[in-house]
């Protein structure tokens, strides 16, 4: 019987399982992934493919507060649906309105516009461990700049034309407060957690509310006092306005910023690569939420006849290997993986939908590879799981 093996890789949301005929010899080659073509085996591959490789000394963000040594700048925040898009928005904003050039953009995204945090301080997007969830905080998805307070009324005419002529976000579906006319956690279906925030210091009180106030009326929109945890927007034409003295801007994880979103075509790797700048100058922090977990997953673990390959695989691109527990912490500037003993840790299948499915990256894989699902399903290599996955 021909041996198998599953080899597991956990990226921020997702864990994708190859099966691969056991050898004596070397782990035979796959063909390399459009972004992963420089690695030549499949154990490279999956060393390589989900670490986000920064400086791990670098702070922690926080709360963003009066940063930055200019007094005529100020620190605003603006919600409209998905934060991806919204921040390549304002980062286009600030191109056009400020004149700035790719290493001077303050665009981050963010969460705000709820009344907590976990214990340590954190607000962070949904994840495995159930860390600080922003949407069971009160909090929205928004993106957070630094702007002349001058500048903030041309901001928010560029905010308000976000909602188009039928006062909605871009992206409709993302119904729950977390996105109110503050995300895509997915379109099928709503989350039902909390709210839609446009955030000044002062709020209302902010000496150029009257501005900001001009746009939204441009738009036909209305501005509310926002209380923190308030409920969704969708379908009132309403924006909340938030102190953000009260209610901060929390950095969203690394791996949220400069991201294609999916509405558009992809904004293009200059546009991607911009996070590398950002976090090397300070604009971009390491939050301390989950943001990147790698894993590898082996019958056995590090006991497998074949790790002395995987390890020298991974040897060979400057990473660690440590054997995993169960519910690991983040592997983000760390330069590891966690191998994982299948047998204690199995793969469980996603759901029909994410199988063959774009990412968000690279342009789409075309159809082709799209319908590899209709195949796998008929004959039985992928299943359908009891989750909740098409209607």
């Amino acid at each position: 019987m021909k041996k198998h093996l599953a080899l597991l890789l956990m990226s921020p949301l997702s864990v994708a399982a190859v099966a691969v005929r056991s050898r004596a010899s070397a782990p035979p080659g796959v063909v390399p992934s459009r972004r992963r073509a420089f690695l030549s085996d499949s154990a490279k591959a999956l060393v390589a493919s989900s670490v986000l490789l920064v400086d791990p000394g670098r702070a922690l963000a926080a709360p963003v507060e009066g940063e930055g040594d200019d007094d005529d700048e100020e620190e605003v925040y603006f919600g409209a649906g998905c934060f991806w898009h919204v921040q390549h928005e304002m980062t286009n904003a600030e191109r056009t309105i400020l004149g700035r050039t790719a290493d001077k953009f303050t665009s981050r995204t963010g969460y705000a516009g709820g009344t907590k945090t976990d214990p340590g301080g954190l607000v962070c997007y949904h994840n495995f461990q159930g860390v600080a969830d922003y949407g069971k905080l009160g909090h929205g998805e928004v993106v957070g700049l630094r702007t002349p307070t001058g500048a903030i009324g041309d901001f928010a005419r560029e905010y308000f034309a976000l909602f188009g002529d039928k006062g909605e976000r871009a992206d409709p579906m993302d119904k729950g407060g977390e996105y109110s006319t503050l995300r895509f956690a997915q379109y099928l279906f709503n989350h039902i957690d909390l709210l839609d925030p446009l955030g000044l210091p002062g709020g209302r009180n902010h000496p150029m509310f009257e501005k900001v106030e001009a746009a939204a009326t441009d738009r036909g929109m209305t501005l509310v006092d926002g209380r923190g945890n308030d409920p969704d927007t969708l379908g009132k034409r309403l924006v909340y306005v938030m102190d953000s003295r009260k209610f901060p801007f929390y950095q969203a994880e690394v791996y949220h910023q400069y991201h294609n979103d999916f509405l558009t075509p992809a904004y293009g790797k200059e546009y991607n690569n911009l996070v590398n700048a950002a976090l090397d100058d300070g604009r971009i922090k390491i939050t301390g939420c989950p943001d990147r977990v790698s894993l590898l997953g082996l019958p056995g673990g590090r006991n497998h006849p074949m790790f002395e390959k995987v390890e020298a695989a991974a040897t060979d691109r400057g990473m660690t290997l440590v054997d995993g527990r169960g519910n690991d912490p983040d592997t983000l500037g760390k330069r590891l993986v966690y191998v994982m003993d299948s047998r204690k840790f199995p793969f469980y299948q996603a759901e029909v939908y994410h199988q063959y499915h774009n990412d968000f990256l690279t342009p789409a894989y075309g159809k082709e590879y799209n319908n590899l699902v209709n195949a796998a399903l008929d004959d039985g290599r992928i299943k359908i799981t009891g989750c909740p996955d098409r209607v």
